[in-house]
């Protein structure tokens, strides 16, 4: 889905800015994810158990 609108608006700033997130989202490392996810429902929203 979000890669089609990138591909509509290619060389626009819709483009450039999924593209950028993308890259970002895939250079976060697991074990960090993890423990912001550890942190956002166990700590902050006391959801889970940590």
């Amino acid at each position: 889905m979000i890669g089609s609108i990138a591909a509509v608006n290619a060389g626009g700033w819709i483009d450039r800015a999924i593209n950028v997130l993308s890259q970002a989202a895939a250079s976060v490392p697991d074990f960090w994810l993890g423990l912001m996810v550890v942190l956002l429902f166990a700590v902050t929203l006391r959801i889970l158990p940590s």
